[in-house]
C-alpha cells in the first residue's frame, strides 16, 4: 500500500536535491504550484500518466517514486509489486474529491463573473444602447456561456472513463452534453487541460461579448454606418466569430499538446 505521506516527503525532499521551488517543478510537468504542494503535504496523489516524468526529474524510479525510497542499486522490484504499487497510486489519484456543486470557489467565481456582466450591461444602457438590439446581438452568446458554465462547472465528469486512454475516442458524451473536439482524441492526460479550457472560456466570452458590442457600436456610430449581412448587424457576426474561435482554437491546441 502507497504511503502519501510518506510518498510527499520522498518528493519534497528529491525536489530540494535538485535545487528546484515547487513553481519550478510544476512548471516542467505543465501543472500548478498547488498541485506539487499537495504531494508534498500527503493531500494527494499524481495522476498516472505524471509519474513517469516526475521520476524521470527527479532523478529515480517510478518504484521508488511510489516506495517513497531509494532501493540499493541492485535490488530489483518484482514486476508483480511494480504492478500493485501502479494500481494503488491510480486508486489513490482517482479517489473522488468534493462535487463542483460543493466548491464554494466555482460558485464564487460565476457570481463574479455575472456581476461584472450585470455591471457591464447597465453601463451600454446608460450609454443609450437600446435594450432590443442588446438582447438580440448579445443575449445568446450570454445564455450560451450561463448554461455551459453551469454545466463544466458543476456536472461534467472530472476524469474519463478508462476506456477512453484504450481507445481512440473523439467524443464526449454524459448527461445530454455531447461534445467533439476536431481532431483530438480525448484521454485522461488532455482533459483536465480542456476542462479548465472550457472554464476559462465561460468566463471570459460573457465578460468580454458586451466590450465587444460597445466598442463595436461606438465605431459604427461615429463613422455614421450600419453595416447588415444577411440582414444582421457586423457587429454579430463578429461576436459570432469571436465566441467560436476563443473556444475552438484554445481547445485544439491544448488537446492537442496533451493528447
Amino acid at each position: 500500500m502507497i504511503d502519501k505521506e510518506k510518498f510527499g516527503a520522498f518528493v519534497a525532499q528529491l525536489r530540494k536535491e535538485q535545487g528546484l521551488t515547487q513553481k519550478e517543478l510544476a512548471e516542467q510537468l505543465f501543472l500548478s504550484d498547488k498541485a506539487v504542494s499537495k504531494w508534498e503535504r500527503g493531500l494527494s496523489m499524481p495522476d498516472i500518466e505524471v509519474l513517469t516524468p516526475l521520476a524521470e526529474l527527479l532523478h529515480v524510479s517510478v518504484a521508488e517514486l511510489l516506495q517513497g525510497e531509494r532501493m540499493p542499486p541492485k535490488e530489483a522490484v518484482a514486476p508483480e509489486q511494480v504492478e500493485e504499487l501502479l494500481q494503488n497510486a491510480i486508486s489513490l489519484s482517482e479517489s473522488p474529491s468534493l462535487p463542483g456543486w460543493k466548491q464554494p470557489k466555482r460558485w464564487l467565481t460565476l457570481l463574479l463573473t455575472w456581476l461584472i456582466v450585470a455591471v457591464e450591461w447597465s453601463v451600454l444602457s446608460a450609454l443609450k444602447h437600446d435594450p432590443q438590439v442588446m438582447s438580440s446581438e448579445m443575449g445568446v452568446f450570454l445564455l450560451l456561456s450561463f448554461i455551459f458554465g453551469l454545466y463544466f462547472f458543476f456536472i461534467v465528469q472530472e476524469r474519463l472513463p478508462k476506456y477512453y486512454d484504450e481507445n481512440e475516442i473523439r467524443y464526449y458524451h454524459h448527461n445530454g452534453m455531447k461534445m467533439n473536439i476536431p481532431g483530438v482524441r480525448l484521454n485522461n492526460s488532455n482533459w483536465p487541460h480542456i476542462i479548465k479550457t472550457l472554464r476559462a472560456w465561460c468566463i471570459y466570452l460573457p465578460v468580454t461579448v458586451p466590450l465587444i458590442f460597445g466598442i463595436g457600436h461606438q465605431l459604427l456610430l461615429q463613422n455614421g454606418v450600419g453595416i447588415v449581412i444577411a440582414g444582421k448587424s457586423i457587429v454579430l457576426w463578429l461576436l459570432l466569430i469571436y465566441a467560436l474561435t476563443s473556444l475552438f482554437m484554445p481547445l485544439i491546441i491544448i488537446g492537442k499538446k496533451y493528447e
